[in-house]
């Protein structure tokens, strides 16, 4: 099984009054930055500061994750809150790092390249969204792969410019950090990200609309939406309870075949018993289970695993020939567990914070980038 992280640097309470927030943007001596990139972390919704520094965004009632960037000053990130009337924000330039050599590996082109298509794999994804994205800024990606913990990781030197010509957008995604634990299947993505909709044709917006709508069902943007509007069963989620637990049976097989080849013997072995048991509890889940509310605020609060059944689309065909290898296609089934917090608070656009306690398995693991929509899509 794979477990998959992936964490955009945001915090946004999409409501629907619209409030303009105004700043200014400075350096660290007070004089003014023009021309700064400002974006709401996620989503769509960006401008640029003026030649007095001043800037406005108009955003709903929420907390957000402003992203400030401008080439020769390090990236700033505030959070903020929409009923804030104005706010400065100061830039640092940047300083050059001196890199200490001996721990500076320098790839080969071949080798550059065989990790930047397992990247793609797994930072794009396999399926077809993942096969009409385009990273049009390659090199700005360094690798490095540690044997012992088999690790592979990546960082970027600039943000990675994306052309998603299945969802119609461009996407700029600042990597903070990247790793593939393959020994324990962990995969995880952080980085900020700004969506900009591509301009096309009237059948290719028809297109791009149908595309955002199926990457949206069932996703795990619309499985938070869900169960913080508490619309699971209308928007065909159906989760239950799993418990999990090591097949007893499989540590007395292990011992046994461990003593057959200590003693030479030739072993085979015909259907072995599975190491993990999991059981499914076939009784409906109520909400007050699975979170805290007040207010506005909702928060998850729940122990074990939970598994997640999306019956409004099927699996991706290639989804079910990668992990299982058969031709049947069901419905899409995932699993969802908490970390050592044992919370984690989940807003009306389908964000959740802190992301590193929302673990999943399945489905939700297999649509990464290549799916990604802006926190301000509206199906």
């Amino acid at each position: 099984m794979r477990i998959f992280i992936i964490i955009f640097l945001f915090l946004a309470v999409l409501g629907k009054a619209q409030i303009q927030i105004n700043g200014k943007v400075v350096d660290e001596f007070g004089f003014v930055v023009s021309d700064v990139l400002v974006y709401v972390d996620g989503s769509s919704i960006s401008t640029h500061s003026d030649i007095e520094g001043q800037f406005s965004l108009q955003l709903s009632n929420g907390n957000y994750q402003i992203v400030f960037r401008k080439e020769g000053y390090e990236n700033q990130i505030k959070q903020v809150n929409a009923n804030v009337d104005f706010f400065e924000i100061q830039l640092q330039t940047s300083k050059a790092i001196e890199l200490d050599e001996a721990h500076i590996v320098k790839l080969s082109e071949e080798k550059w390249r065989e990790y930047y298509e397992l990247f793609k794999l797994l930072f794009l994804g396999q399926n077809n969204a993942a096969q009409l994205c385009e990273i049009t800024n390659p090199k700005v990606l360094n690798f490095s792969y540690d044997e012992e913990n088999a690790t592979l990781k990546a960082s970027a030197r600039q943000p990675l410019k994306i052309q998603n010509q299945y969802l119609g957008y461009e996407l700029e995604y600042d990597l903070v950090d990247f790793s593939m634990d393959y020994r324990n299947q962990i995969q995880y993505i952080a980085g900020t990200s700004l969506f900009v909709e591509m301009q096309g044709s009237k059948s290719k917006n028809k297109k791009w609309n149908r595309n955002r709508l199926s990457s949206f069902h069932g996703s795990l943007m619309h499985f938070v939406r869900s169960l913080y509007d508490e619309k699971l069963k209308e928007n065909g989620f159906i989760i239950n309870r799993l418990i999990r637990k090591e097949n007893p049976d499989f540590k007395i097989y292990r011992e046994r075949i461990q003593k057959m080849a200590d003693r030479g013997e030739v072993i085979h072995v015909k259907n072995p018993p599975s190491q993990i048991i999991q059981t499914l509890v076939k009784a409906d889940v109520p909400y007050d289970s699975l979170r805290i509310r007040s207010d506005n605020t909702v928060v998850l609060n729940f122990e074990g695993l939970y598994h997640v059944e999306f019956t409004g689309e099927k699996e991706d065909m290639d989804y079910v020939r990668t992990t299982t290898g058969d031709q049947f296609i069901g419905n899409q089934y995932s699993i969802i567990y908490l970390l050592e917090n044992k919370w984690v608070e989940i807003e009306a656009n389908g964000n959740y914070f802190p992301p590193k306690e929302l673990m999943t398995e399945g489905y939700f693991t297999w649509e990464k980038i290549g799916n990604l929509l802006p926190l301000d899509f509206k199906p």
